[in-house]
């Protein structure tokens, strides 16, 4: 993927998650927790893979931000291979995912 379209995707999801487009040049370390997690997962997004590994992409999240995070999830899994890692039960319930115990 080319730069450009690295930072329209990344435009995108940036929208998508709420984070304001004044916000989109700050520097991260102003953002707040909730701002600096939603920010992680579109960093990691922004860039075209095939498989991901997301680990507690919905700690320190409000319900509603989680729900948005989920959505992406949810869209990007449909062509993508996500792993999450997380402690929550109710995570993978949520997302509909397959469950694996070590």
């Amino acid at each position: 993927m080319s730069k450009n379209e690295s930072q329209s995707v990344a435009t995108s999801l940036l929208e998508e998650l709420l984070i304001a487009k004044d916000d989109h040049k700050k520097a991260v370390k102003d953002f707040s927790g909730g701002m600096k997690r939603r920010c992680a997962l579109v960093r990691g997004l922004a860039v075209e893979k095939d498989i991901y590994m997301l680990d507690e992409p919905f700690r320190a999240l409000d319900e509603d931000n989680a729900q948005k995070v989920r959505d992406i999830i949810i869209k990007t899994a449909k062509t993508k291979l996500i792993i999450i890692v997380t402690h929550n039960e109710e995570d993978y319930k949520t997302l509909n995912a397959q469950r694996v115990l070590l």
